[in-house]
């Protein structure tokens, strides 16, 4: 059950702001799949096993953050509280 305190005010756009990260992620992990030489790649030890994979998606993420972020805060009053209730909606 959802409390009242999880969930950010602008729930539709945090949610297609959450979708829009998952869907990144899927594209680039089935390229990745479907390119040989990129799912060959070589282990990193006790990091990735798929490196190919994990380090352009955070890079990828990182980016999408500074962009969406500030987007979704724009016009808000409390950006500390919102930032927070928006971060725990990503990581669901």
């Amino acid at each position: 059950m959802l409390r009242t305190w999880y969930i950010p005010y602008k729930t539709k756009k945090a949610v297609f702001y959450a979708i829009l990260f998952w869907i990144v992620g899927f594209v680039w992990g089935s390229i990745v799949f479907i390119v040989p030489s990129l799912k060959n790649l070589s282990l990193v030890p006790y990091l990735s096993k798929y490196p190919a994979i994990s380090f352009p998606l955070l890079i990828a993420y990182i980016i999408l953050l500074f962009v969406l972020v500030p987007r979704y805060l724009k016009t808000t009053e409390h950006k500390k509280v919102e930032e927070l209730k928006f971060g725990a909606t990503l990581s669901d």
